[in-house]
């Protein structure tokens, strides 16, 4: 764990309470859109199976190929691959854009 494997728990990660035990409870929903034949997608799901793996974190990790502009936009695609966990993309820059589709 941590920065050699690419994985860490930040310290703002750690839930306390009947909230945090719900949110422990509950498992993250992860998506990784992407376009066909992005050459980094592979890796990017490798290394989300193996944090998720490592930190032993109830996930659920779905795949979905993006082919048109329109599920670009509903899904707040800017590029291949786009990672969100529970509806939030992992890239907090990406998060206020309101430009969507293939970059």
């Amino acid at each position: 764990m941590g920065a050699a494997s690419g994985c860490s728990r930040s310290a703002g990660s750690a839930v306390t309470g009947k909230e945090g035990l719900f949110r422990m409870a509950k498992a993250v929903d992860i998506v990784v859109y992407y376009t066909h034949g992005c050459p980094a997608t592979p890796k990017a799901v490798e290394l989300i199976r193996h944090c998720v793996s490592e930190l032993k974190i109830r996930a659920a990790l779905r795949e979905v190929p993006v082919t048109t502009l329109e599920e670009a936009d509903a899904w707040r695609f800017l590029g291949s691959p786009t990672v969100h966990v529970d509806g939030r993309d992992i890239d907090p820059a990406a998060r206020a854009s309101k430009t969507y589709g293939f970059m």
